[in-house]
Protein backbone atom coordinates (compact mmCIF):
# COMPACT_ATOMS: atom_id res chain seq x y z
CA UNK A 1 0.00 0.00 0.00
CA UNK A 2 1.31 3.45 -0.92
CA UNK A 3 1.60 5.80 2.05
CA UNK A 4 1.50 9.57 1.52
CA UNK A 5 1.78 11.04 4.98
CA UNK A 6 5.21 12.64 5.17
CA UNK A 7 8.31 13.57 3.18
CA UNK A 8 9.87 10.31 4.34
CA UNK A 9 7.23 8.43 2.33
CA UNK A 10 8.39 10.27 -0.79
CA UNK A 11 12.03 9.32 -0.25
CA UNK A 12 11.29 5.69 -1.12
CA UNK A 13 8.80 6.53 -3.89
CA UNK A 14 9.82 5.44 -7.40
CA UNK A 15 7.90 5.49 -10.66
CA UNK A 16 7.38 2.02 -12.07
CA UNK A 17 4.82 -0.03 -13.98
CA UNK A 18 2.11 0.81 -11.42
CA UNK A 19 3.02 4.32 -10.16
CA UNK A 20 3.21 7.50 -12.23
CA UNK A 21 3.89 11.01 -10.88
CA UNK A 22 2.90 14.18 -12.70
CA UNK A 23 3.17 17.82 -11.67
CA UNK A 24 -0.48 18.66 -12.29
CA UNK A 25 0.08 22.35 -11.49
CA UNK A 26 -1.05 23.63 -14.89
CA UNK A 27 -0.17 26.85 -16.67
CA UNK A 28 -1.59 29.10 -13.97
CA UNK A 29 0.00 27.13 -11.12
CA UNK A 30 -3.35 26.30 -9.48
CA UNK A 31 -3.86 22.80 -10.79
CA UNK A 32 -4.72 21.07 -14.01
CA UNK A 33 -5.17 17.50 -15.18
CA UNK A 34 -2.15 16.94 -17.46
CA UNK A 35 -2.84 15.98 -21.07
CA UNK A 36 -0.46 13.04 -20.70
CA UNK A 37 -2.69 11.61 -17.95
CA UNK A 38 -4.91 9.90 -20.54
CA UNK A 39 -2.40 7.43 -22.03
CA UNK A 40 -1.51 6.43 -18.46
CA UNK A 41 -5.21 5.94 -17.65
CA UNK A 42 -5.57 3.68 -20.71
CA UNK A 43 -2.48 1.67 -19.84
CA UNK A 44 -3.36 1.14 -16.18
CA UNK A 45 -6.98 0.24 -17.01
CA UNK A 46 -5.88 -2.26 -19.66
CA UNK A 47 -3.32 -4.03 -17.48
CA UNK A 48 -3.16 -4.45 -13.70
CA UNK A 49 -4.22 -0.95 -12.59
CA UNK A 50 -2.04 1.69 -10.99
CA UNK A 51 -1.72 5.00 -9.21
CA UNK A 52 -1.21 8.49 -10.63
CA UNK A 53 0.07 11.14 -8.21
CA UNK A 54 -0.45 14.80 -9.11
CA UNK A 55 1.53 17.55 -7.42
CA UNK A 56 4.97 15.94 -7.56
CA UNK A 57 7.94 16.61 -9.80
CA UNK A 58 10.79 14.16 -10.27
CA UNK A 59 14.18 15.77 -9.82
CA UNK A 60 16.97 13.28 -10.24
CA UNK A 61 15.96 10.27 -8.18
CA UNK A 62 13.77 12.24 -5.73
CA UNK A 63 10.41 13.97 -5.84
CA UNK A 64 9.76 17.61 -5.03
CA UNK A 65 6.34 18.49 -3.67
CA UNK A 66 4.74 21.11 -5.90
CA UNK A 67 1.24 20.64 -4.57
CA UNK A 68 -2.07 21.25 -6.30
CA UNK A 69 -4.11 24.28 -5.28
CA UNK A 70 -7.41 23.71 -7.12
CA UNK A 71 -8.31 20.07 -6.49
CA UNK A 72 -11.96 20.72 -7.35
CA UNK A 73 -10.97 21.81 -10.87
CA UNK A 74 -8.94 18.65 -11.36
CA UNK A 75 -11.79 16.44 -10.11
CA UNK A 76 -14.30 18.23 -12.35
CA UNK A 77 -12.07 17.96 -15.45
CA UNK A 78 -11.27 14.33 -14.68
CA UNK A 79 -14.85 13.14 -14.30
CA UNK A 80 -16.19 15.30 -17.14
CA UNK A 81 -13.65 13.75 -19.49
CA UNK A 82 -14.13 10.23 -18.11
CA UNK A 83 -17.82 10.48 -18.96
CA UNK A 84 -17.17 11.86 -22.45
CA UNK A 85 -17.03 8.96 -24.94
CA UNK A 86 -15.20 11.18 -27.44
CA UNK A 87 -12.34 11.39 -24.91
CA UNK A 88 -12.19 7.87 -23.46
CA UNK A 89 -14.12 4.65 -24.07
CA UNK A 90 -15.18 3.97 -20.47
CA UNK A 91 -15.14 5.49 -17.00
CA UNK A 92 -13.91 2.94 -14.45
CA UNK A 93 -13.33 5.46 -11.64
CA UNK A 94 -15.56 6.37 -8.72
CA UNK A 95 -15.25 9.36 -6.38
CA UNK A 96 -13.33 7.36 -3.78
CA UNK A 97 -10.60 6.55 -6.33
CA UNK A 98 -9.49 10.20 -6.11
CA UNK A 99 -8.07 11.27 -2.74
CA UNK A 100 -6.12 14.20 -1.36
CA UNK A 101 -3.03 13.91 0.81
CA UNK A 102 -1.37 16.86 2.53
CA UNK A 103 2.39 16.85 3.04
CA UNK A 104 4.12 19.98 4.36
CA UNK A 105 0.97 21.99 3.75
CA UNK A 106 0.78 21.03 0.05
CA UNK A 107 -1.88 18.83 -1.52
CA UNK A 108 -1.02 15.75 -3.56
CA UNK A 109 -3.88 14.20 -5.52
CA UNK A 110 -3.83 10.41 -5.70
CA UNK A 111 -5.84 8.76 -8.49
CA UNK A 112 -6.17 4.99 -8.14
CA UNK A 113 -6.99 3.42 -11.48
CA UNK A 114 -8.29 -0.14 -11.19
CA UNK A 115 -7.98 -2.76 -13.87
CA UNK A 116 -10.95 -2.56 -16.22
CA UNK A 117 -13.21 -5.59 -16.36
CA UNK A 118 -12.87 -7.96 -19.28
CA UNK A 119 -16.00 -6.53 -20.91
CA UNK A 120 -14.63 -2.95 -20.62
CA UNK A 121 -11.24 -3.67 -22.21
CA UNK A 122 -9.55 -2.38 -24.18
CA UNK A 123 -9.87 1.07 -22.66
CA UNK A 124 -8.93 3.51 -25.40
CA UNK A 125 -8.85 7.22 -26.08
CA UNK A 126 -11.25 8.82 -28.55
CA UNK A 127 -14.04 6.84 -30.16
CA UNK A 128 -11.75 4.41 -31.97
CA UNK A 129 -9.48 1.78 -30.36
CA UNK A 130 -7.27 1.82 -33.45
CA UNK A 131 -5.12 4.63 -34.78
CA UNK A 132 -2.79 4.65 -31.74
CA UNK A 133 -5.48 5.35 -29.13
CA UNK A 134 -4.85 2.28 -26.91
CA UNK A 135 -1.79 2.15 -24.66
CA UNK A 136 0.55 -0.29 -22.94
CA UNK A 137 3.46 0.32 -20.57
CA UNK A 138 7.13 -0.17 -21.36
CA UNK A 139 9.27 0.52 -18.30
CA UNK A 140 8.21 4.04 -17.20
CA UNK A 141 6.61 5.12 -20.48
CA UNK A 142 3.19 4.69 -22.06
CA UNK A 143 3.38 3.45 -25.64
CA UNK A 144 0.57 3.55 -28.19
CA UNK A 145 -0.35 0.19 -29.67
CA UNK A 146 -0.32 0.02 -33.43
CA UNK A 147 -3.33 -1.06 -35.46
CA UNK A 148 -3.61 -4.84 -35.86
CA UNK A 149 -3.18 -6.39 -39.29
CA UNK A 150 -6.52 -6.81 -41.00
Amino acid sequence: MLRLESEEDLIILRENSSIECKSGVGKDGHGELPKDFWPTYSYFANTHGGIVLLGLKEIGDKFAILGVRDVDKIRKDLFNNLNNRQKVSVNILEDDHVTEHVINGKVIVKIEIPRASRSQRPVFLSENPFGRHTFKRLNEGDVALSEPDR
